[in-house]
Order: structure tokens, then sequence, then C-alpha cells
């Protein structure tokens, strides 16, 4: 049974090694600094109310997730951005 939460600042390591998988599937694998800064970006964004993410667990493990955000700028009315990873499990 999968299980879909909300997901919060303990989350980063998870949803950073998720990504990492992503990026490694499209021929570009992530390098330790990369996943240093990744995961402690997510996880002062993961504290903040305007950066949602929802991961989905499977057996006490997560082996999805994704995330938004949403954000004004000068130029354009507004902005959103979106990212996903899923485990090959």
């Amino acid at each position: 049974m999968s299980t879909l939460r909300r997901a919060g600042p303990a989350d980063a390591a998870d949803l950073t090694r998720l990504r990492g998988l992503m990026h490694l599937a499209m021929g570009d694998g992530p390098n330790p600094e990369w996943q240093a800064r990744c995961e402690a970006d997510l996880q002062r964004r993961l504290a903040t109310d305007t950066f949602t993410a929802y991961v989905v667990e499977q057996a006490d493990a997560v082996v999805s997730g994704g995330w938004g955000g949403w954000r004004s700028t000068c130029r354009r009315r507004t902005n959103s951005t979106a990212e996903e990873g899923t485990s090959p499990r």
C-alpha cells in the first residue's frame, strides 16, 4: 500500500535522492557538491509556506515525490514551477 503525504524539511534527503536518480537516468549523474546544495535548498524551502512538496511512501520508504512553488515577478504577473521524481523500484 502506498501513502501520499505532504513533505517536510526532514524529507529533503529523499527528494534529493529521487532528483539525483532522474538526472542519472538522463545521463547527468549528480555529484556530492550538488547533492549537498540541493538538500540544503530543499530543507530551507520546505520550511516556508510558499513551497510545497509531496512524497509517496511504500513500506516506510519514499519512492516518489514532486514539488512546486509560486513566485511573483516584476516583469510578469506570476510564474510557477514544478518538479517530480520517481524511484525505479
